[in-house]
């Protein structure tokens, strides 16, 4: 079998959407030989070395700003994160970064040079070598056992917020200076695939030019500001990393949600008499019509995201109407925590688009009144969808679309979307 690397991309508090990844790949048997990473993808990918799972589940769980950095100022029980964060900026900028202690000292308590050496899976890691900026891309082998914490924390060192890591007289400072997915790095150390998990966090990345099988990991989701340690969204970055492991590996379907496998099939079977419905009485189709849109409106066009959520060849109605039934789910705040039918998701989405935003908004499909003219300033999402099923409605009722649809459409794809979704739902469900 072809040597498998992980590759774990650089992204200080999105960390745990790594160690989801991790989960989905225990679950399923997927193994690997060879694990390189920068920042704290290379402190991840050293537990993923010695296979200490739990310990790395339990790291995180606990894992506050205090436990990264020392603040001189004493917890304060009042204090938000976001104070914190205010209190640490300042500090760094006083200081020339701040003092990283807290996180070395845990480094020595979670990683065992004893285990990390014995364990048969290769490793690699970034490191930049500063002020001139010379990079370090280190194997296991060249790693000395008594310095492999120092190293950890030199790829780790998110200058200039935190202050660089001396080695051997050297400042060294965070590998996304340098390569911030170290894809070559594995190739270097003998991969011949790749799983690459990527934390979307700003840095260097070089490109692959060799010809390997890659597997491509990101949440669709935003996963934090990096300096956003908070043990109370942690669980959710690290849900959303198992979950994309398991889509990822073809056990569970869906982008930014995530169903059971064969829901979008039956989805399509379920709603597909409505679609034909909406057709025939208005002339408008969910899987052709944004190329009806004005030319004007290109740049709208282009923000239609559903058929950019599927590789080319995987592509089929399912797949398209999933992923407006995902983009509705965006728009009305559906959670993303979840395992979902897809019968079970719609009844969430009728239930949440006859919600009101607040005592003067009346339900989606209540609202009869509101004016197509009027400015989209003054609305909200939910009622840009609602005056779309309104005039989508209509149009099912008279057989003409009217202009302002258009119009209204041009400039809100994915809202037109949605309340397309919603008028196939409200005839299939009523």
């Amino acid at each position: 079998m072809p040597k498998r690397g992980v590759v774990l991309g650089g992204g200080g508090a999105r960390g745990p959407y790594q160690i989801g990844v991790w989960k989905a790949m225990r679950e399923l048997s997927i193994d690997y030989q060879i694990v390189t990473g920068s920042s704290v993808g290379a402190l991840n990918g050293a537990l993923m070395v010695q296979g200490d799972y739990d310990k790395a589940v339990e790291m995180w769980e606990s894992l506050s700003l205090r436990n990264i950095v020392n603040l001189s100022a004493p917890p304060d029980e009042e204090a938000s994160l976001r104070d914190d964060l205010r209190q640490g900026i300042r500090e760094a900028v006083e200081h020339r970064g701040l003092d990283v202690t807290p996180l070395e000292s845990l480094l020595r308590d979670v990683i065992s040079p004893q285990r990390f050496y014995e364990s048969p899976v290769d490793f690699g890691l970034v490191t930049v070598q500063f002020p001139l900026y010379t990079p370090l891309h280190l194997t296991k082998e060249e790693i000395p056992p008594e310095k492999l914490v120092d190293y950890l924390m030199a790829s780790a060192s998110y200058f200039p917020l935190f202050q660089a890591k001396v080695i051997d007289g050297r400042r060294h400072i965070d590998g996304a200076f340098n390569d911030n997915i170290p894809a070559r790095l594995a190739l270097r150390c003998g991969a011949e695939e790749l799983i690459i998990v990527d934390l979307a966090a700003r840095g260097l990345i070089h490109p692959l030019r060799e010809e390997v099988p890659v597997t491509h990991i990101r949440s669709r989701w935003f996963l934090g500001q990096i300096m956003e340690f908070d043990t109370s969204t942690a669980e959710e970055k690290f849900i959303l990393g198992y979950h994309d492991g398991l889509k990822a590996f073809q056990h569970k379907e869906g982008c930014s949600y995530t169903f059971h496998l064969g829901e979008s099939k039956k989805n399509v079977l379920r709603l597909r008499h409505a679609f034909q419905n909406i057709r025939q009485q208005c002339g408008v189709s969910i899987l052709g019509q944004y190329w009806k849109l004005p030319q004007e409106h290109e740049a709208a066009r282009y923000l239609d995201k559903r058929f950019f959520r599927y590789e080319a060849k995987d592509y089929t109605i399912g797949h398209a109407v999933t992923s407006v039934a995902e983009i509705t789910g965006e728009l009305l705040d559906i959670s993303p925590y979840e395992i979902y039918t897809l019968h079970r998701f719609n009844q969430l989405l009728l239930e949440a688009a006859s919600q009101t935003n607040d005592n003067r908004t009346p339900s989606i499909f209540a609202d009869r009144e509101a004016s197509a003219l009027t400015s989209l300033s003054r609305y909200g999402t939910r009622r840009v969808v609602r005056r779309l099923y309104t005039m989508l409605e209509k149009a099912c009722q008279t057989g003409k679309p009217p202009e302002a649809m258009w119009a209204l459409a041009g400039v809100s794809p994915k809202e037109f979307l949605a309340a397309y979704y919603l008028l196939a739902l409200r005839m299939t469900y009523r």
